[in-house]
Protein backbone atom coordinates (compact mmCIF):
# COMPACT_ATOMS: atom_id res chain seq x y z
CA UNK A 1 0.00 0.00 0.00
CA UNK A 2 1.54 3.07 -0.85
CA UNK A 3 1.86 6.12 1.47
CA UNK A 4 2.41 9.50 0.68
CA UNK A 5 4.88 10.55 3.82
CA UNK A 6 6.97 7.02 3.72
CA UNK A 7 7.43 8.02 -0.01
CA UNK A 8 8.38 11.63 0.60
CA UNK A 9 10.82 10.16 3.84
CA UNK A 10 12.72 8.23 1.68
CA UNK A 11 12.96 10.86 -1.35
CA UNK A 12 13.95 13.37 1.72
CA UNK A 13 17.01 10.60 2.65
CA UNK A 14 17.93 9.70 -0.92
CA UNK A 15 18.84 13.45 -1.90
CA UNK A 16 20.53 13.50 1.92
CA UNK A 17 22.85 10.25 0.69
CA UNK A 18 23.40 11.70 -2.55
CA UNK A 19 26.84 12.32 -3.31
CA UNK A 20 27.96 15.77 -4.84
CA UNK A 21 29.50 15.61 -8.24
CA UNK A 22 33.30 16.40 -8.37
CA UNK A 23 33.80 18.17 -11.39
CA UNK A 24 37.69 19.11 -11.76
CA UNK A 25 39.97 21.08 -14.43
CA UNK A 26 41.20 18.14 -15.73
CA UNK A 27 37.23 16.90 -16.69
CA UNK A 28 36.59 19.95 -18.45
CA UNK A 29 39.62 20.24 -20.37
CA UNK A 30 38.69 16.34 -21.51
CA UNK A 31 35.14 17.62 -22.14
CA UNK A 32 36.70 20.67 -24.11
CA UNK A 33 39.13 18.85 -26.39
CA UNK A 34 36.67 16.29 -27.18
CA UNK A 35 33.78 18.35 -27.70
CA UNK A 36 35.69 21.23 -29.83
CA UNK A 37 38.55 18.67 -31.74
CA UNK A 38 41.23 19.91 -33.36
CA UNK A 39 41.31 19.19 -37.66
CA UNK A 40 43.20 16.24 -37.29
CA UNK A 41 40.18 14.63 -34.76
CA UNK A 42 36.50 14.40 -35.06
CA UNK A 43 33.97 16.39 -33.04
CA UNK A 44 32.83 14.22 -30.37
CA UNK A 45 28.67 14.55 -29.49
CA UNK A 46 28.13 14.89 -25.52
CA UNK A 47 27.00 11.36 -25.42
CA UNK A 48 29.70 10.24 -27.20
CA UNK A 49 32.17 11.80 -24.72
CA UNK A 50 30.25 10.31 -22.15
CA UNK A 51 31.02 6.92 -23.47
CA UNK A 52 34.77 8.41 -23.75
CA UNK A 53 35.36 9.37 -20.24
CA UNK A 54 33.81 6.42 -18.97
CA UNK A 55 35.84 4.16 -21.28
CA UNK A 56 39.17 5.97 -19.77
CA UNK A 57 37.83 5.52 -16.49
CA UNK A 58 37.59 9.26 -16.33
CA UNK A 59 34.04 10.69 -14.58
CA UNK A 60 30.68 9.83 -14.81
CA UNK A 61 27.93 11.76 -16.00
CA UNK A 62 25.05 12.62 -18.27
CA UNK A 63 25.35 13.91 -21.64
CA UNK A 64 22.64 16.36 -20.37
CA UNK A 65 24.98 17.30 -17.88
CA UNK A 66 27.81 18.38 -21.30
CA UNK A 67 24.50 20.36 -23.02
CA UNK A 68 23.73 22.32 -19.34
CA UNK A 69 27.58 23.37 -19.35
CA UNK A 70 27.64 24.22 -22.70
CA UNK A 71 25.06 26.44 -22.66
CA UNK A 72 26.33 28.08 -19.10
CA UNK A 73 29.16 28.45 -21.08
CA UNK A 74 27.47 30.49 -23.93
CA UNK A 75 25.77 32.68 -21.15
CA UNK A 76 28.73 33.56 -19.67
CA UNK A 77 30.01 34.47 -23.37
CA UNK A 78 31.89 31.44 -24.42
CA UNK A 79 31.98 29.75 -27.72
CA UNK A 80 31.84 26.03 -26.81
CA UNK A 81 28.25 25.63 -27.67
CA UNK A 82 29.06 26.53 -31.36
CA UNK A 83 30.86 23.18 -31.21
CA UNK A 84 27.77 20.96 -30.86
CA UNK A 85 26.51 19.08 -33.59
CA UNK A 86 22.86 20.52 -33.81
CA UNK A 87 20.76 23.44 -32.26
CA UNK A 88 19.51 23.58 -29.65
CA UNK A 89 15.04 22.29 -29.69
CA UNK A 90 13.10 25.32 -28.16
CA UNK A 91 9.46 24.78 -27.51
CA UNK A 92 6.65 26.63 -28.61
CA UNK A 93 3.38 27.02 -26.92
CA UNK A 94 0.85 24.83 -27.74
CA UNK A 95 -2.06 27.20 -28.49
Amino acid sequence: MYDAEVAHNLAVQRRKNKKPYKFNKNIEISIKNLLSGTPLDKQYSPEQIVGVLKKENIATMSHEWIYQYTYQDKKNGGKLYENLRQKRKYRKKGY
